[in-house]
């Protein structure tokens, strides 16, 4: 997804065929995007970081994601990918929630990156005018109250703080969140 030169899908390594005909069928082009998000660094979701990285596109990396970039890296070394380029972990650009609420408004977008642990450590989500919320991989609420798990339960809150409507989940549909 692009919204004003921010790139939210980094799919798996082998991804990039893919990736380049959704950017054409939707008439964006690399050169387009300014930043990039992953939600977590896990193969099916930062797989393509660091090639979209060398087409000049800034990672914005949370800070709570720091140390999973070189476990991303470590992963690829013991099962190799021909089509992984690892991500130079030169700290990115290691933010705070408060400093992307800045970046985002440079963009013209009215949002901000909020860590969401649950589905792993560093989970973030990226919550767009304080109704929509983009999730990655975190459990939906009710699976957190069946898990007990207050790590995704505070996330849920914090999430549900910003007064969210929609939800959009990296790998199922798009939900609305009932008070």
């Amino acid at each position: 997804m692009d919204m004003n030169g921010l790139c939210l899908i980094v799919g798996w390594p082998d991804s990039f065929k893919t990736f380049s005909k959704i950017m054409k069928k939707n008439d964006i082009k690399i050169a387009d995007i300014k930043y990039l998000i992953v939600s977590h660094f896990h193969m099916d979701h930062a797989g393509l970081a660091q090639l979209l990285r060398n087409y000049g596109i800034t990672l914005l990396l949370h800070e709570v994601q720091n140390g999973a970039v070189q476990t991303l890296n470590n992963f690829f070394i013991k099962k190799p990918n021909k089509l992984y380029v690892p991500i130079i972990n030169d700290n990115n650009n290691a933010i705070s929630s408060f400093d992307s609420v800045n970046i985002l408004k440079g963009l013209g977008i009215d949002g901000r990156i909020v860590p969401t642990p649950g589905h792993s450590p560093d989970s973030i989500s990226l919550i767009i005018n304080n109704e929509c919320a983009f999730i990655g991989d975190l459990p939906t609420l009710e699976i957190a109250y069946g898990l007990n798990d207050p790590k995704t339960l505070r996330s849920w809150n914090d999430l549900l703080s910003f007064n969210i409507k929609t939800v959009y989940p990296a790998h199922s549909n798009t939900f609305m969140v009932n008070k």
